[in-house]
């Protein structure tokens, strides 16, 4: 398996490991990193210079992957879906404004097949 770049976030003791779904169940993983880094720019570019591989949310990297500067590994073991949240002041009234950009937020996830 090519090393792994890997991703140190504030206060975090070492590196995250990769995160891969098998029969249902999250299954971390962590390999000898190559290099590691704090920065997600940094993360994505030391992958696209070949430096090992890395897991990230599918919009950090698309348009490499259309370009074919990454390519996709291990596709049979996705990650656990990342939650999306949209947060506001609760002590505000929910503008009309936001109301619709909430509602266009789930129409697009509900194309896209998420819940």
């Amino acid at each position: 398996m090519p090393p792994q770049i890997g991703f140190r976030t504030t206060g975090s003791s070492g590196p995250l490991p990769l995160e891969f779904t098998q029969g249902g169940k999250l299954i971390p993983m962590t390999i000898a990193a190559s290099i590691t880094v704090n920065s997600a720019e940094t993360f994505v570019s030391c992958a696209r210079m070949g430096l090992g591989i890395i897991q990230v949310l599918r919009y950090h990297v698309e348009k490499d992957l259309k370009d074919g500067k990454l390519v996709e590994l291990l596709t049979a073991f996705p990650p656990d879906p990342s939650p999306v949240s949209v947060l506001y002041p609760r002590n505000r009234q929910l503008s009309p404004r936001v109301g619709a950009f909430i509602d266009w937020l789930k129409y697009l996830f509900r194309q896209e097949g998420m819940n």
